[in-house]
């Protein structure tokens, strides 16, 4: 049962699941790496472009790529057969596929993300 479900049937209508995603073209990332201590180092990551359907081409399209916004997805737009168009959010520098109005209730995008240099890995 993924959290945001379990914490809705606790608090009810009450709830509401809020994602957080940057709109920058790079991401500090965790690689695997079976020498380092935790078992992964660090990156800054290069993204490609954000594709059709995801929150990040959303925004951008929108104009609000480079600004802090916090948008109500509950009423994204559908396709002809009342599908949300609306299926894709970033999660560091991979894509999660999901129908984003059921995921989420609204969006924090900020536009850069940066790595914190005093945490070692």
């Amino acid at each position: 049962m993924p959290m945001g479900l379990h914490l809705h049937d606790m608090f009810g209508p009450a709830y509401r699941s809020l994602a957080l995603l940057h709109t920058a073209d790079h991401v500090p990332d965790m690689l695997p790496d079976p020498g380092a201590e935790a078992g992964f180092t660090l990156a800054e990551v290069d993204l490609q472009p954000p594709v059709p359907g995801s929150v990040e081409a959303a925004l951008a399209d929108a104009g609000l790529g480079a600004t802090i916004t916090l948008t109500d997805v509950r009423p994204s737009p559908r396709d002809a057969q009342g599908a949300p168009l609306l299926n894709r959010i970033r999660t560091q520098s991979a894509e999660l596929n999901t129908v984003i109005p059921s995921a989420f209730d609204a969006v924090l995008a900020v536009p850069t993300v940066t790595r914190d240099r005093t945490v070692r890995f």
